[in-house]
């Protein structure tokens, strides 16, 4: 045999052999390789601190990264959802590599069944279909008209009603970098993950940590007495694991929950970042560059309204930094932040002038019945009777359900009812429904969720004199009175939406100027290091024209122009305004 060729063999035997000889080695250290978790049991604290309850976190081989057990959190579902349905359940379902969390619905004689599975081999969550695990009980599938169950005795939904069922979404964790793993049988995800991807989805919350307890919370500013106990928690330093774990969450969140996503031309938030030089802020280890970083994402980037900061980091020394907190508070805001403040203080300064002894949600002047509101908003219940005027202030149900009792009172002198929205900011869409329906006789609108398509077209009638009927004695529509309303650039979001139903319908006149748009809903969140705030979520607040879907984030425009807004708060001098319409 050729000696060269004897000399490859013998090496390529040699090789061959160190390759059998390595194998086993690798193999049984990948084998050797174990996780390690620590449990603690946390005060739980839901949406007060004197709702508590115990849940577990787990930590991975010494780590800094809060994990929960899958299986152990249907328990917390229930309670947060029980007031809503008292059936409310999800059950656990497990293969080789998933997890599913199952959500039943019965439906007359059909049952329908939605899962969100998780893959921990290739690391993904799927939802069949998003909107249908979350949704409500006699709720939209879409979920932005939902009616508390005080609500629910005043509003009857019609036949005009229908949902659009959604796509099937595949959320690749691992392209995050968000690890998800098992271990003896049980399913651990981050608790930032749970918190993301279920509770701000879902139920309009989110739940953060302070290193002592957990706080689940549906508002992006805390109660005080929650915010209290947060900021008491245990200073840490956190680890480069935990800042990246913190950053790819961000990521992840926003874009599969930030509503202008495509509005702003935004492919993916990672990129964003880069491209504005925020990502150096979002992945320090220091929390206070985390909201500084989240801060000038919300107040100068996307600038849409709808997003706000809400508090720093329990671990943020903004907390204790008087001066450095100011200093960022004194940076500027987004262009169409900064005219709307300015805005509206020019229209509460001539409300002041024009109105000095304060707000008067209803008045008569002549035969003109006034109406304003600034914040659609209302209490937890107690709709049994017909309100008294001391009733109606920080309450558009009740102020509605009086002033139909005046307006249509016997030898009532009301011939015209102007509805003044021109300082309303938005608040409850349920709220603002019974506003459209009180004026139009119906409250009619679509809300679509720009992520998976769903949309639900909802149309419901009122019952303003609480005799229990839905007819036309619970409106305005229909009696021959004028009907107006004054509207502005400050008129935004649930008050646009008011103003856009009634330009599209005709049968009210709006006066005044462009109003300001708004037309996604608001989403809560919070990072992993703890910094809340609000974004404009996935759910847009539309209408239907000619069986097609419009948002309303443009505004609506005025059928009558008035230059200046603020005049029309002296009463006589609008009414004058009016006579010349008429």
């Amino acid at each position: 045999m050729n000696k060269s060729i004897l000399k490859r063999i013998t090496a390529l035997l040699l090789i061959f052999s160190l390759m059998l000889a390595i194998a086993p080695t690798s193999q049984a250290a990948k084998k050797k390789t174990t996780i390690k978790l620590k449990s603690v049991d946390v005060p739980t604290y839901y949406l007060s601190t004197e709702n508590r309850l115990t849940m577990t976190l787990y930590f991975k081989n010494g780590g800094d990264i809060p994990y929960i057990a899958l299986e152990e959190w249907p328990v917390f579902f229930r309670m947060a959802n029980k007031s809503y349905d008292e059936d409310y359940k999800i059950t656990c379902k497990t293969k080789k590599n998933t997890f599913s969390y199952i959500k039943k619905i019965v439906n007359n004689d059909t049952i329908e069944k939605y899962d969100a599975t998780f893959d921990f081999k290739k690391k993904t969550l799927h939802f069949l279909d998003k909107n249908a695990f979350f949704r409500r009980k006699d709720n939209s599938l879409t979920g932005a008209d939902s009616i508390s169950p005080s609500l629910k005795p005043l509003f009857k939904k019609t036949d005009a009603s229908y949902n659009k069922y959604g796509s099937e979404i595949t959320i690749n964790l691992k392209k995050y970098g968000i690890d998800i793993f098992t271990k003896n049988g049980v399913h651990y995800i981050p608790l930032q993950t749970l918190s993301d991807l279920f509770f701000s989805v879902g139920m309009g919350a989110y739940m953060t940590y302070n290193g002592k307890a957990l706080f689940f919370s549906a508002s992006s500013s805390m109660p005080s007495d929650m915010l209290e106990e947060y900021q008491k928690g245990k200073k840490v330093k956190r680890s480069k694991a935990f800042a990246k774990f913190n950053y790819g969450e961000l990521c992840m969140a926003l874009d599969y929950l930030y509503g202008a996503q495509e509005t702003h031309q935004i492919k993916t938030f990672d990129g964003f970042f880069y491209d504005s030089g925020l990502d150096m802020y979002l992945k320090h280890t220091d929390d206070a560059f985390v909201d500084a970083g989240v801060y000038y994402t919300i107040n100068y980037y996307f600038d849409d309204l709808h997003s706000g900061f809400g508090n720093f980091s329990y671990n943020s020394s903004f907390n204790t930094d008087t001066e450095m907190m100011m200093e960022l508070y004194s940076q500027p805001k987004g262009v169409s932040t900064a005219e709307y403040i300015k805005k509206r203080e020019k229209y509460a300064n001539a409300y002041a002038q024009y109105q000095p002894n304060g707000t008067k949600s209803y008045e008569e002047v002549d035969d003109t019945a006034y109406i304003k509101f600034d914040s659609f908003r209302y209490r937890s219940g107690g709709y049994t009777s017909v309100p008294t005027e001391d009733e109606i202030d920080n309450d558009c149900i009740r102020l509605m359900q009086y002033a139909c009792n005046r307006i249509l009172r016997n030898k009532s002198p009301v011939k015209r009812v102007v509805l003044d929205l021109s300082m309303n900011g938005g608040g409850a869409s349920s709220a603002a429904m019974y506003v459209m329906g009180t004026f139009l006789g119906e409250a009619a609108f679509a809300v679509r969720d720009v992520k998976t398509g769903a949309s639900s077209h909802s149309s419901y009638k009122i019952d303003t004199n609480l005799d229990g009927e839905f007819d036309s004695r619970d409106t305005l529509d229909g009696k021959g009175l004028e009907l107006y309303c004054i509207i502005s650039p400050v008129t935004f979001s649930s008050g646009n939406l008011v103003a856009c139903r009634f330009k599209e319908s005709g049968d009210v006149t709006l006066i005044g100027k462009q109003s300001g748009g708004g037309s996604c809903s608001v989403q809560p969140l919070c990072t992993a290091s703890g910094t809340t705030f609000q974004i404009a979520g996935p759910l847009q607040i539309s209408f239907d024209k000619n069986g097609s879907l419009y948002d309303v984030d443009r505004g609506a425009d005025p059928d009558v122009y008035v230059k200046d807004v603020g005049r029309l708060y002296d009463r006589k001098y609008a009414n004058e305004v009016l006579d010349d319409i008429r």
